[in-house]
């Protein structure tokens, strides 16, 4: 859509807008006040939709944060689609609560946060623990074993696991997990998990 084009829909919104306010014979000061209202709407909106390649990281977060993360089971392969933010987000449940994971091949090993360690009711290990190189660099983790963790239909008992503070409220399941499966991979931006037979 050209810039012609946007100046005609906004003129013609001006226009039915005064219109409006004019039917209604309101007060010189109420009439200003709801077409300074109107304006700073108008003003907001049409800076989001010019600037909306700005806001798609922010807007993608919050579609993944509010959309379902349950995946489709086809017999026993899992199906997890891609999220608007170009990753894998999943429900699963370690005992009787429920967790959401992004899944992470460039993980070595899968990682939870503190929350996450709390509701669970898991058990750190304090006595050996673990230096993991980031971006934001070295930071100090300590081990953890999640007795039972299910992903729709794949069971996996005793995953190791590490825990930080540093990692935020983000939960990662890596490697250890994925090396754990029959077979995975990605297809047309859905990802698909098998469980060994024994799963």
């Amino acid at each position: 859509m050209d810039q012609g084009m946007h100046a005609g829909y906004l003129g013609l919104l001006i226009v039915l807008l005064l219109a409006s306010l004019g039917a209604r014979r309101l007060p010189l000061g109420r009439t200003i006040g709801y077409l300074l209202s109107w304006a700073a709407i108008f003003l907001g909106a049409y800076l989001l939709f010019v600037n909306r390649d700005a806001f798609r990281p922010l807007i993608d977060r919050v579609a993944t944060d509010i959309r379902p993360a349950t995946p489709t089971v086809v017999g026993k392969t899992v199906r997890i689609a891609m999220s608007p933010d170009g990753h894998f987000w999943v429900d699963g449940r370690i005992g009787q609560e429920k967790i959401r994971f992004l899944i992470d091949s460039g993980a070595t090993m899968t990682a939870l946060s503190s929350d996450t360690v709390r509701k669970g009711g898991l058990e750190v290990d304090t006595r050996r623990p673990m230096i993991l190189r980031t971006a934001n660099g070295d930071i100090r983790a300590d081990r953890v074993v999640i007795p039972t963790l299910k992903i729709g239909s794949i069971r996996v008992e005793t995953l190791g696991a590490v825990t930080t503070t540093g990692f935020g409220d983000v939960n990662v399941l890596g490697m250890n997990f994925l090396s754990g499966l029959q077979r995975w991979g990605v297809e047309d931006r859905t990802l698909i998990l098998t469980p060994k037979a024994s799963t």
